[in-house]
């Protein structure tokens, strides 16, 4: 239900940004962002991803993630700039406020290295790597926009490989728990050389056998 609720707020954004009332859709697409960070923490909790259910990470776990992406990442920054003055009608203006530009691609970028390492999202990490590229391949871009772009398109991926090695390798040794009745083997001592040896080869005659 949350879901249909956020698709039908953003209905209302589009309208509002397309008939340039901006404040309004500022609104609008954070009520977007709000819910849409309730229904992906909702899956998070109650209805995890497992690799037996590959079609829930498909059709819900997915979808969610990059909607929550598109939305949070790309158009609230870009609804706030043209709200407050900003103009990108024509491709030269790409070139203009540079260091506005930077502060939205490196939230994104820092937003998506924190989560590609701490929960190894695939979904996020792919996701916010391919808004880059799509971000850089706009010609022409300034250069904090451009260095921004590049360095995080190397780190997200390299973040996300790194904590999957560590966690496949220091992951199999976690949550080992010892069974009932599992003891740890003992290994007697040995044998001095002074000392009898009393369990092998004893003769000693018991006293039954005297009567």
């Amino acid at each position: 239900m949350s879901f249909v609720i956020a698709n039908w707020v953003m209905a209302a954004y589009a309208v509002a940004f397309s008939t340039q009332n901006f404040i309004p859709a500022i609104i609008l697409i954070g009520l977007v962002v709000l819910i849409l960070i309730f229904v992906n923490l909702r899956l998070v909790i109650y209805y995890p991803a497992a690799w037996t259910r590959p079609f829930d990470y498909i059709l819900l776990h997915a979808p969610a993630r990059l909607f929550l992406l598109v939305t949070a990442t790309l158009f609230l920054p870009l609804t706030a700039f043209i709200a407050d003055g900003h103009d990108w009608t024509l491709p030269r203006h790409d070139l203009d406020y540079p260091w506005e530009g930077f502060a939205a691609v490196a939230v994104s970028g820092v937003l998506a290295t924190i989560i590609a390492g701490w929960r190894r999202d695939l979904v996020w990490s792919a996701g916010t790597v391919w808004l880059l590229w799509c971000i850089g391949g706009l010609k022409p871009k300034s250069t904090p926009v451009m260095i921004a772009v590049i360095v995080f398109s190397i780190l997200i991926p390299l973040t996300f490989m790194a904590s999957l090695i560590l966690h496949m390798i220091y992951g199999r040794n976690e949550g080992r728990v010892r069974l009932e009745g599992e003891e740890t083997p003992r290994v007697p001592p040995p044998a001095s050389r002074g000392t009898p040896n009393t369990q092998v080869g004893n003769h000693e005659v018991q006293s039954d056998v005297w009567g």
